[in-house]
This record gives C-alpha cells, structure tokens and sequence, in this order.
C-alpha cells in the first residue's frame, strides 16, 4: 500500500510540472536593437546624450552601444544636451567606429 501510494503521489507531482520549449532569449527578440562598440581614440574624453541620459567615453576607452536605427545620439555641450553628434544605422551593426571617424 505504501508503494501505491508513493507511486501516486509521484505521477501526481511530475504531471504537475510544466515544461517551457527552448526558444530565443525574449529580450533579443523584443529590442530589435543596432549593436556595435564606440573607441574614443582621441586625446580627450568624448561626453554625449543619448535617450536622455549623459554618458562619457573616456580617453582609449571603448563603449557598447545598443540602440534603435534612427536613434539620434547627441554631443554633451556646457553640461547640457548639444547639437546632433550622428545617428544610429541599421550598417553600423557589429562594426567598431572611431570617434575620430564621426562627425565632430
């Protein structure tokens, strides 16, 4: 009777199980974003504004960006958001850009 008992109760607990099918991480999925790295390879730390937030790239640094195409992303000037520094293309994915190499 034991046996029996034990054997229903775990039939009772593996069927209460669910199992998810393996799929793509949902967030790469729902971003949908450019990915590609910025090299300040000048001699001064390069600051800018991006989807309202100030960040700054410092001197022989390198940063990750993962943006929408289209996003405009814009130079940090006097501790406010400046001109239009470049935007965020769908050709920029996977490459390296040299700050050098974008419009100052």
């Amino acid at each position: 009777m034991k046996k029996l008992s034990f054997l229903i109760c775990m039939a009772v607990a593996v069927a209460s199980f669910s199992f998810i099918a393996p799929g793509p991480a949902p967030s790469v999925v729902a971003l949908n974003n450019v990915q590609f790295k910025v090299v300040n390879d000048t001699s001064a730390p390069v600051d800018y504004f991006v989807d309202g937030q100030h960040h700054t790239i410092d001197i022989k640094r390198s940063v990750g960006f993962s943006y929408p195409a289209q996003t405009v992303v814009y130079k940090w000037t006097n501790g406010a958001q400046g001109a239009a520094w470049f935007t965020v293309t769908a050709e920029m994915q996977g490459s390296t850009v040299k700050v050098s190499g974008l419009p100052q």
